[in-house]
């Protein structure tokens, strides 16, 4: 009886201290890479430097960098993320996607949405699209301080 007891009182003070450990009322918010994973996306498509999110229940969303942040994808392709990326999420898909670019030939163009197709991502530049592996996404890409190879496209 006597060890029941203790029992019953050890799993009290353990609830107690949960319990009280979280602000009433808040929850914690998962990262913007579980969100992505949670809708069938690599946790890495984009930067480490995201500082929140907005995710409505209707699916639309923005997400909030540190600043604009240029990478280079796979050596080639150059990224740029504006401070605020906003579109519409659903699981597998990513539409109406603005603040994100890619510098082809002489241009930026914007990439207008993402989508899951199978083990590969495509990605929508107006009527062009183009399929890379989602394991290319496994790692967040760095941002770089050094922004002369890209072209202004995506600002804040």
């Amino acid at each position: 009886m006597k060890h029941r007891l203790c029992l019953v009182l050890q799993t009290f003070l353990t609830f107690c201290t949960v319990c009280l450990s979280q602000p009433k009322g808040s929850s914690a918010k998962p990262s913007v890479s579980d969100e992505l994973v949670a809708y069938g996306f690599p946790a890495g498509l984009l930067p480490e430097t995201v500082v929140d999110y907005d995710l409505q229940t209707n699916g639309n969303f923005n997400v909030y960098l540190q600043e604009v942040c240029a990478a280079t994808l796979r050596k080639t392709y150059h990224v740029t993320y504006g401070s605020t990326i906003s579109g519409h999420l659903e699981y597998g898909a990513i539409s109406g996607l603005s603040g994100i670019s890619v510098k082809a030939f002489f241009f930026n163009l914007a990439i207008t949405g993402i989508y899951v197709s199978g083990n590969d991502l495509l990605f929508e530049v107006g009527f062009v699209s183009a399929k890379f592996p989602v394991t290319n996404f496994d790692e967040s890409p760095i941002c770089q301080s050094d922004f002369s190879m890209f072209s202004p496209g995506v600002t804040s």
